[in-house]
């Protein structure tokens, strides 16, 4: 009869465990910096197609001037709420108009809470007009 040798003690051993520590260690270290790249980049995006979004609205106004007073036209400065080309649904991603002290400005929170109060993280994009053309600024950050 052949004897073999059961180990009373079933689990792993320390060199096991710290092992895959090590190796679960090394892939956060590389996983967690390219996360928060992805999140900068998903937000510099989203900006870029907002400001896209504006700019095809305000076309869009130009064009319904132009069809119903036979002139091209766009809202004067400083007496136009942009408010009514930010749907609500975008204040909830962040963007929202400007306020009534500076109204021809968007705003886009970064941190998408819609609070506006990180000053280091908001940003802000103005608006001008000659009454036949206009002008979006860039993506500021405040």
């Amino acid at each position: 009869m052949m004897l073999t040798k059961t180990r009373k003690n079933k689990g792993f051993t320390l060199i096991e465990l710290i092992t895959v520590m090590v190796i679960l260690g090394v892939l956060a270290a590389y996983a967690v910096p390219k996360l928060f790249d992805f999140t900068d980049t998903a937000k510099s995006k989203t900006r870029a197609q907002f400001r896209v979004e504006i700019n095809s609205a305000l076309r869009m106004y130009g064009l319904q001037q132009l069809a119903s007073n036979g002139a091209k036209s766009y809202p004067p400065n400083n007496s136009f709420t942009l408010t009514d080309l930010v749907e609500e649904s975008s204040n909830e991603l962040g963007f929202a108009a400007g306020s009534s002290a500076d109204p021809d400005t968007f705003l886009y929170d970064g941190n998408s809470d819609a609070d506006f109060t990180d000053s280091g993280i908001d940003y802000y994009m103005t608006y001008d007009t000659t009454g036949t053309t206009f002008t979006l600024g860039t993506w500021t950050a405040r």
